[in-house]
């Protein structure tokens, strides 16, 4: 994280402020939230952003073969196959911790991997939110 942008941001963000976002964020939604929107921006160093998109990357180009398909289409029991599905998931979301090294640089390791948009359009909208604040 860079401290400097997060300590100006700790001193932007107060109540009002806050406030003022959540209104914004259920009109941008059109509608009511269900849950306490408590996201922050992380200020990650660029050096470290480019590591995660270089192994998201890596990652999913494994998956981006006949034989990757050919198992997970088998996994997948009749009764929950969609129809008219691709080959390949429409969206798809690396996940990683941040953890220090034995050297102590912050490096990104794979949580997990999903293919599914539950919640994608709400995290554009909520980025859009934040810009704009």
């Amino acid at each position: 994280m860079i401290p400097d942008w997060r300590e100006l941001f700790n001193k932007w963000c107060t109540e009002d402020k806050y406030r003022l976002f959540l209104d914004d964020l259920k009109s941008m939604v059109g509608g009511t939230i269900s849950f306490r929107p408590s996201e922050t921006p992380v200020f990650l160093p660029r050096e470290l952003i480019d590591e995660m998109i270089d192994s998201s990357l890596a990652i999913i180009s494994q998956l981006d073969t006949p034989h990757y398909f050919d198992l997970s289409t088998r996994s997948v029991p009749d009764n929950f196959k969609a129809p008219n599905e691709g080959s390949r998931p429409h969206f798809v979301q690396v996940d990683f911790a941040l953890v220090k090294n034995v050297s102590g640089h912050i490096v990104p390791r794979l949580i997990e991997l999903q293919g599914c948009a539950s919640i994608y359009a709400f995290q554009y909208v909520l980025a859009q939110c934040f810009r704009k604040h």
